[in-house]
């Protein structure tokens, strides 16, 4: 049987995530965010759990979080946008 990683809308997310997320989020300087809504509690609380002064990309098809707190506008500091298929994205970036 193969069983897949990833995690269906309605689905617990494993108890990993929890332990990963209060170890890890006090100490990052990045995150970024790849292909998601942000709607769906609890893993868009990853973007106002990292600290302050953490940098947050945001990869996908539309501009989304804002109210989550995320700024796109000419004066932000901490939050990056980028618009586009993240395996595009992603492969472009490594290929740079």
């Amino acid at each position: 049987t193969v069983k897949p990683r990833t995690v269906l809308f309605g689905s617990s997310l494993p108890s990993e995530f929890f332990e990963r997320a209060e170890e890890d989020l006090p100490n990052a300087d990045l995150l970024i965010v790849a292909g998601t809504s942000l709607v769906v509690s609890p893993a868009n609380s990853l973007v106002y759990n990292v600290p302050p002064t953490a940098h947050r990309v945001i990869v996908n098809n539309e501009e989304v979080g804002r109210e989550l707190g995320i700024d796109y506008g000419p004066n932000a500091e901490r939050d990056l946008f980028v618009m586009g298929d993240c395996d595009d994205v992603f492969l472009d970036l490594i290929c740079e």
